[in-house]
């Protein structure tokens, strides 16, 4: 096996064990694949200290080494014969002194080496006419030159010169091993990281030379055996520290976040306005959530699926502050899957007054039936599917579907049709189509002549099955519809279709939702005068988010949303689309706002805005509401 395959395979050992320390370790321990980022930072630190510590040890090696070598090495007749040629002119030579002082004359020999190879370089460009031992030490003296000067391809022109015309010349193989290398010296040869004893012109360098210098050599093998077993002891100690450190991390947080695996969580308080002992005691247990606290609380939280980071939900409180909490979480049931949840609970009278806590808890395969609402992307346009707890299914328009030939319309697909079959639909029980617009009742007719699904009551303005405002149906045993419009309202002069959308209230335990169609601001002050209880927790904007006519004033968005703790706007509109919804984004500034697309205005709305979140999925549990979003 070659020493590029061994490299080779090295690396892809030392990839998967990184992988497996940072990767299968804290995924297993509940510290999640994110744990990969954080030790890319932390192999590139280390790396970057461990070549700053290498680089200064063996600069201090080196020149302990040097100092060693300089005091008691004694270069053979060729050194003293190049220290004689490399002589400033001003600088008289010593013959009894034959040591090289590398460290601070490196500069000077190059400058003193430069003329010397300009004037070497006028010789002729032809090989030397070598007939005695003088000529060839002068190709010597020359070879020798051009490695001070660090230039390895003539030195080694030379001593391939000296070799054909001495094939057993020791001194010019170590020449070539030298340039090999790249080190000016033979001396420096013993701190190669390289094995000398192993290189094939050092054996043949060995088997050619005289006594002496053969002693010579193997003093410089001895010395360079010496610095490679120094260098892998200490490699090995840096090895165990850098293999070590990880797993000591790994561990650590093990027992830092442990508590959690038994719901018992980690205490992190984000900031000063944080008030310690809040919370007295929480866990979760098959998929539902305990939390007991000193004074009536409200709940806000958001947890993460670790094996798919984009399984988030956000929660919140729905009805009023309590002490004792209970909340049935939508989890991965199937499998059991474990998540990190930031459990955030508020003072009743003073929501600046609040504890943080951490933690993590693993879903077990225990469901339970939460009401679901599903905001579906459909580009411009509404559709909304609501599944009660028990099995049964209202579709709420269905955009453009195939009639949406723009993109910003759907682009000709029946989004509604398609997620319907996706997720199993194959019954209605009812369709609400909200007024006459195609944005509306385009998928809906796509359902109803697909052959794919069935479905029950069709209600509409032309077909209102005798609704009317103030008529209530239920949807299974828990979820209860009011509709607060249907058709033009009293008293209305105007024509516009859009204030004859159907307007429904649905109601989930202590969870409200309000449908609100395209309804302009004449509709919302008649609902006003009329009476109609309008907190609700999760808001369908109208119109797409449309500013026109008083859609979606502020005292429309107080009235809706201004009076719980859960504040909840959904808003439904087409990328690009060519009414430029939704507009004047500030209004949603205080709510938690979700659209569907990317809004050309997202950066007035706000920090709690979330932009471009695809099809939007709102569970409740009768208690809480929470928030899932595709994207």
């Amino acid at each position: 096996m070659t020493s590029a395959i061994k490299k080779v395979i090295a690396v892809i050992l030392l990839i998967l064990l990184f992988f497996f320390i940072f990767g299968v370790i804290p995924a297993a321990i509940g510290l999640g694949p994110g744990g990969v980022i954080p030790a890319l930072i932390f192999f590139g630190l280390a790396g970057f200290i461990w070549k700053k510590m290498t680089k200064k040890e063996e600069d201090d090696d080196n020149k302990k080494d040097n100092d060693s070598l300089q005091s008691d090495y004694r270069l053979d007749s060729r050194t003293d014969l190049r220290k004689d040629f490399i002589q400033t002119p001003e600088t008289p030579h010593n013959d009894d002194d034959q040591s090289v002082n590398t460290d601070n004359n490196q500069k000077t020999h190059t400058e003193n080496i430069e003329p010397i190879i300009k004037a070497t370089e006028e010789l002729p460009s032809k090989k030397l006419n070598v007939n005695s031992l003088d000529d060839i030490a002068k190709l010597m003296k020359r070879g020798h030159i051009f490695l001070e000067a660090t230039e390895w391809q003539k030195a080694k022109d030379i001593f391939n010169e000296i070799l054909e015309i001495d094939p057993e010349n020791a001194y010019a193989y170590i020449g070539l091993l030298c340039a090999d290398l790249k080190v000016t010296n033979e001396m420096y040869l013993t701190n190669k990281k390289v094995l000398l004893e192993i290189q094939p012109n050092f054996i043949i360098a060995t088997r050619f030379a005289d006594v002496e210098y053969r002693k010579k050599l193997n003093d410089l093998a001895y010395r360079n055996q010496f610095f490679m077993n120094d260098i892998n002891i200490k490699n090995k100690k840096r090895l165990k520290i850098f293999i070590l450190l990880p797993i000591v991390i790994c561990i650590f947080l093990f027992f830092l976040r442990f508590p959690g695996c038994f719901g018992w969580g980690i205490l992190t308080p984000s900031d000063d306005k944080t008030s310690p002992g809040i919370i007295t005691n929480w866990s979760v247990r098959d998929n539902q959530l305990s939390i007991v606290t000193k004074d009536s609380t409200y709940v806000q939280l958001s947890y993460v699926n670790w094996t798919n980071p984009t399984d988030t939900y956000q929660g919140w409180t729905a009805g009023e502050a309590v002490v004792n909490h209970t909340y049935f979480l939508p989890v991965d049931f199937e499998i059991a899957t474990r998540y990190e949840m930031k459990l955030s609970v508020f003072n009743k009278n003073d929501t600046s007054i609040y504890q943080d806590t951490t933690f993590i808890f693993s879903s077990t395969p225990t469901s339970f039936s939460h009401l679901k609402v599903h905001f579906l992307n459909v580009q411009q346009g509404d559709a909304i599917l609501i599944q009660s707890p028990d099995g049964q299914n209202m579709m709420i328009d269905g955009g453009y579907g195939r009639r949406g030939t723009r993109d910003w319309q759907g682009g000709g697909v029946p989004i509604a049709l398609n997620y319907l079959i996706e997720n199993n639909v194959t019954y209605l029980d009812y369709i609400i189509e909200s007024h006459r617009h195609l944005d509306h009742w385009g998928g809906l007719d796509d359902i109803e002549n697909s052959g794919f699904i069935t479905t029950g009551q069709y209600i509409s303005n032309s077909q209102t099955q005798g609704y009317q405002r103030g008529s209530r149906l239920m949807l299974g045993s828990d979820v209860r519809i009011d509709f607060y419009n249907i058709g033009f309202p009293p008293n209305y002069s105007g024509n516009n279709i859009n204030n004859t959308s159907i307007v429904l209230k649905a109601t989930h335990g202590d969870v409200r939702f309000l449908f609100a169609g395209d309804i302009y601001g004449e509709v919302q002050t008649n609902m006003y005068s009329e009476g109609f209880d309008l907190s609700v927790n999760v808001l369908k904007v109208p119109n797409h988010g449309a500013s026109s006519n008083g859609s979606s004033d502020e005292r429309f968005l107080i009235e809706t949303l201004g009076d719980t703790f859960a504040q909840i706007a959904i808003l439904s509109f087409g990328l690009n689309n060519t009414y430029n919804h939704p507009r004047e984004m500030q209004r949603f500034k205080d709510f938690f706002t979700y659209g569907t697309n990317e809004a050309r205005d997202k950066h007035t709305a706000g920090s709690k805005y979330s932009d471009d979140c695809g099809h939007i999925v709102v569970y409740s549990d009768g208690k809480m509401v929470f928030v899932w979003t595709e994207r």
